[in-house]
């Protein structure tokens, strides 16, 4: 966006960063709503982040095998 406000001299905004690991949803009102997210915070320990990524790995295997197996 920084590049495309600096090419056209128009209003840019400051990145926001936001991750969400994974969430549980359901349906509600018509519509898919989140009813419990998990999102990484800054200033986490080393040990609750490789914890963190374990999970991701396990997760990733595993839709992968549903998906494709």
């Amino acid at each position: 966006m920084v590049v495309r406000g600096e090419l056209t001299s128009s209003r840019t905004f400051p990145a926001r960063y936001v991750n969400t690991c994974w969430s549980l949803n359901e349906a509600k009102d018509g519509k898919i709503a989140a009813v419990e997210t998990f999102v990484s915070k800054t200033g986490e320990t080393a040990d609750l982040r490789k914890q963190n990524q374990e999970e991701n790995v396990g997760w990733y295997a595993g839709i992968t095998a549903d998906i494709f197996a």
